[in-house]
């Protein structure tokens, strides 16, 4: 049986929107422009990471001319995109304990550090196999989800610096509240992480780029833009609520299905578990086979 319910994915939109991103940090007065790291995490968003990363891989190379980066969640996802041929650097965003660290080696990803064990495992091993790795360094500045506390670096910092076998080739974190920042976090991150950035060279951070921008801070404040930013949710033609913007984005994907029900209702009559909508006025409701037990 064939269902009638598909997502179609549009990948001339997706390279269209990659191309929005790249026109309107090269407008811009930054220079260096920043680089893209595109977020293909999560299956790119259920829009299919493999065919998103070569596409992705390819408008970078007719684009700027610049090497595409390109992230995922953890090493499977970035073994995954090996294995699709994808040659671009891909940083792996998520903790490494989860996964096999041979991976890393041998398909050659780039890990983030997030704590001084992960730090030593990927040392040792390195030093295992007579190689250098380089690493992301992820500065927790307020999300509390994964990084080095921005304000306990002093005692966590100097055994990472240390390792012999890793090269810390950037540093960055990651926002809280960007789309919508009544608590102020935002703009205390930001503060947070430009403390860092003032401290690196006594902190043993020589040499190292920088990143922290979301989709949403992307579009917000360009203070966020460092030498790298990566855009997820806009790459698919998402603008993250209530942030608006004039980039010229087109939605990556469109779901399509057909009608097997419709049926009238009389005003104040409810649908749906919970009664959570009620008709104000005579009219038409249709069921498509999608959804919950294709209700």
């Amino acid at each position: 049986m064939v269902r009638p319910t598909h997502a179609s994915v549009d990948l001339d939109a997706l390279v269209a929107n990659y191309h929005a991103v790249e026109r309107q940090l090269s407008a811009s007065s930054v220079n260096p422009t920043p680089r893209i790291i595109a977020v293909i995490k999560a299956n790119a968003y259920g829009h299919g990471a493999t065919r998103v990363g070569l596409a992705l891989e390819r408008a970078a190379g007719s684009g700027s001319g610049s090497a595409p980066i390109l992230a995922c969640a953890d090493i499977e996802e970035g073994i995954e995109l090996r294995q699709a041929g994808i040659a671009s650097q891909i940083l792996i965003f998520g903790a490494l304990g989860v996964s096999d660290l041979a991976g890393v080696f041998d398909h050659n990803l780039t890990p983030t550090v997030s704590s001084p064990s992960a730090a030593q495992a990927l040392e040792v091993a390195a030093a295992s196999r007579g190689v250098r790795l380089g690493v992301h360094l992820k500065i927790d500045t307020g999300m509390h989800r994964f990084g080095l506390r921005y304000d306990n670096l002093g005692a966590t910092l100097p055994p990472v610096v240390r390792a012999t076998h890793l090269d810390i080739e950037a540093v960055y974190t990651h926002f809280a509240t960007a789309e919508r920042d009544e608590y102020g976090l935002f703009n205390a991150q930001i503060t947070r992480f430009e403390t860092v950035r003032t401290d690196a060279q006594a902190l043993g951070l020589d040499n190292v780029w920088w990143h922290a921008a979301n989709s949403a801070a992307l579009l917000r404040d360009r203070r966020t833009w460092y030498d790298a930013v990566r855009p997820g949710l806009l790459l698919y033609g998402v603008v993250p609520p209530p942030i608006e913007t004039e980039l010229a984005l087109r939605p990556a994907m469109s779901v399509r299905s057909r009608l097997v029900a419709v049926k009238g209702l009389r005003p104040g009559e409810t649908a749906g578990y919970g009664a959570r909508f009620v008709a104000r006025r005579p009219m038409r409701v249709a069921v498509v086979p999608a959804g919950y037990a294709d209700g």
